[in-house]
Order: C-alpha cells, then sequence, then structure tokens
C-alpha cells in the first residue's frame, strides 16, 4: 500500500484545526470541509475569546468564514458535525452569555437556529444528541471544556446530572442515565461509605466521551473521576439511547484512554492489557468481552496509545501517537494482515503540551480516500490530509 505525503490543507494566515477525532470534517457531498481559526494556540481561550469556523469549498478553493463561536479547545474543537438530515447544515457549540449551547448553520445563507443544550456526539442518521454538562466537564476535565457558568455541580453524582438526549428538530431534551445510577450500579464505587468519598476521590464524578454505534441504537461513554493524587481512573460503559440495557464494558483500573465503534457490536479501545507495559488496541466486544478474552490488534506494532478511527470500509484502522523523541506519529494499519504504515509524522515542540497538545486526531473523508489530521509545522498549528 502506497501513500502520497500529506499536503496542508488550510491557509497559513492563522492557526487552523478541526481538534477531534472519529467525526468527520467533509460534506455529504465532500465538496466542502469545516474547522476552526484562531489567532493562537499556545494557551487555552478565555471568557470571550473567539475561534472562526471555516467553509473550504474544495472545488472552488475558497475560505469562507461562517461564525464565530465562544465554545472551542483544542482537543475537540467545538465539536464541529455535519447535520445528518441535512447536507447544507452544520452544528456546533457556542456560549450564550456563559450557559452552553448548540447552533445550527445552514452553509448557504448562513441561517442560525439554536438549541439549550451544548453537544457531545451526533447521531449517524438521526437528528438527535448526546449531551454532557459543560460546567461539571470544566471543573473536572478542563482539557475538552469551554469557559462557561458553573452549573448542575451541587452533590458528587446527582441523579439530575448525567447524559441528555436531545432533538435536532425541536430542541427537546431529557435524562436518559444520571451520574447516581451508574455510581450505584458499579459496585466499586457503590461500596464507598458516602463519608470516605472525599478521603478517596478528588472533586466530582463525571461523564465524559459519548459516541454513538453505527446503527444509533447504543452508545458508548466514560464514567471517570480523580484520585486523590490526581490520576484519571476511568470506566467504560455502552448502553441503548433510551436509557436501557447498559453494560458495563471496562471497569476501572484498565487505564482505559481512546476508543471507537468498528461496528455495531466491536469496539477498538486503548488501555493496558496483561502485561504490557504500554497501551494496547484491544477489540472489544459489546455485552460480552467484559471477562472474556479480547484481541489485541498488532501487538508488536502497536505498541503505543492512540486515536483510533477506523475507515468507511472497516479494513483500514488510522491510529496516531503522543510524542515519541519529540516527534508525533499517524498510522494505518490493515485490520486483515495487521500490516501498519507510517504514514505522517511532525516535530512536537515540548511547550505545545497539556491542555494545548495537538493530537493529531486522524478523520476519514465520507468514501475513505482520504485521511486528515490536526499538525504542527512552519506554519503553526493546521489541517493536513493525506491521499489513500
Amino acid at each position: 500500500m502506497d501513500f502520497l505525503q500529506p499536503f496542508q490543507l488550510t491557509p497559513s494566515n492563522a492557526h487552523h484545526f478541526f481538534g477531534y477525532y472519529s467525526i468527520c470534517p467533509w460534506s455529504k457531498n465532500q465538496r466542502y470541509y469545516v474547522c476552526l481559526e484562531s489567532e493562537f494556540h499556545h494557551r487555552m481561550p478565555k471568557k470571550g475569546e473567539k475561534a472562526k469556523i471555516l467553509l473550504l469549498d474544495l472545488k472552488e478553493d475558497t475560505v469562507t468564514i461562517l461564525f464565530e463561536t465562544e465554545a472551542w479547545n483544542f482537543q475537540q474543537g467545538s465539536m464541529l458535525n455535519w447535520l445528518p438530515s441535512s447536507p447544507n447544515s452544520i452544528i456546533f457549540n457556542d456560549l450564550n452569555g456563559d450557559i452552553p449551547v448548540s447552533r445550527i448553520i445552514d452553509i448557504r445563507d448562513k441561517t442560525i437556529r439554536s438549541l439549550p443544550c451544548a453537544i457531545s456526539a451526533v447521531a449517524h442518521n438521526r437528528d438527535l444528541a448526546l449531551c454532557l454538562n459543560y460546567s461539571r466537564l470544566r471543573r473536572n476535565r478542563k482539557v475538552v471544556s469551554y469557559p462557561s457558568r458553573r452549573i448542575h455541580l451541587k452533590g458528587h453524582h446527582p441523579d439530575n446530572d448525567g447524559i441528555f438526549l436531545m432533538d435536532l428538530k425541536t430542541g427537546e431534551k431529557h435524562l436518559i442515565i444520571s451520574l447516581s445510577q451508574i455510581w450505584n450500579s458499579n459496585p466499586k464505587t457503590k461500596q464507598i461509605p458516602k463519608e470516605d468519598i472525599g478521603k478517596r476521590i478528588s472533586k466530582e464524578f463525571w461523564f465524559n466521551h459519548v459516541e454513538f454505534n453505527p446503527s444509533d441504537e447504543r452508545f458508548f461513554f466514560l464514567a471517570r473521576y480523580s484520585n486523590r493524587i490526581g490520576q484519571l481512573v476511568t470506566s467504560m460503559w455502552t448502553i441503548n439511547i433510551d436509557g436501557t440495557d447498559p453494560y458495563l464494558l471496562v471497569d476501572f483500573g484498565k487505564k482505559l484512554s481512546h476508543f471507537g465503534w468498528l461496528n455495531d457490536t466491536n469496539l477498538i479501545v486503548t488501555m493496558k492489557q496483561l502485561k504490557r507495559i504500554d497501551k494496547s488496541h484491544v477489540i472489544l466486544e459489546d455485552k460480552k468481552d467484559k471477562k472474556g478474552n479480547p484481541k489485541v490488534l498488532a501487538p508488536k506494532k502497536l505498541i503505543r496509545d492512540g486515536h483510533p478511527a477506523i475507515n468507511p470500509k472497516g479494513n483500514l484502522l488510522a491510529t496516531d501517537s503522543y510524542p515519541t523523541k519529540g516527534k508525533r506519529y499517524v498510522y494505518i494499519v490493515d485490520m486483515k494482515s495487521e500490516e501498519m504504515f507510517t504514514v505522517a509524522s511532525f516535530e512536537n515542540p515540548p511547550h505545545i503540551d497539556g491542555n494545548i497538545r495537538c493530537d493529531p486526531h486522524p478523520r476519514w473523508n465520507r468514501d475513505g480516500t482520504q485521511l486528515s489530521f490536526d499538525g504542527l509545522g512552519p506554519n503553526g498549528r493546521q489541517v493536513y490530509v493525506i491521499n489513500v
């Protein structure tokens, strides 16, 4: 398999990035690509500092500023998504004053419609979104948060906060799984006496990182807390979109970090496995592999943590790396032969790290012929594309 050198997709006048992985930035007809533009990338944005939402016309080679948003960060951008029911509309997060909201904009006439909740995932074929409390994220996981007002923060694992399902047509939303439900469903957390919670756990319990499966019938989410020395402790659950049939797929203690659906029943997850020193890319089966013997993908080659993204055909997996001797890498792995190809790399200065790090976060186009990623180069932070 041969790959050409990646090319810079975005203009060099400022910093540009999409921010997250496994979300497609290309429009349905693949003519347009959306991303963010920022004048800086050496620190987190402050209240009132905006990023521009750009529309790149790949046919006419033009750039249009669609809107400006106050709800953005370098790890997830503003959760830009193309709307499933409208090929000419995108949805993204913004702040209304200091309240996180989402907005839908038509790229043709720039008409705007606002919704009451910031999104964390959009369904593939239905006008539905999963929503988290970004104010709780601000306190517990700043890297993927916005400078918004603290709301619904009372209580360590309250029964009125958790994951909400929002109808993108009406804006109606309802709580489908609460923090309290998951806390009390896991024997490891349920057994902690209330008076001991503050001794064992820093700050609050929270949900993070949600994603619909391809049929939009189930989704996964992470349940997290920080221990008293600040280490992130994570478990992974799957659940039906109506809140039924929750399943603990990966319990606490596996150092799970990244994830993605391969199909409706299988997931790819990076986590500690057996006696391996570093994290593995592990294939799990929903509702089956908690106690089973999951498969480790390319165990002698994929020996570092990364952000996995499966192509539309399901035969190639893109992933990346954290800095290795000052460089970051982007890989493509053949799912059948487990052959691995290094398709891109870039220098990572030590000061671009932590909350402002530049993870490549690979993203496939609609037909799997191109892969985009965020990278650092002579023009700062930019979006790059590889022809596959």
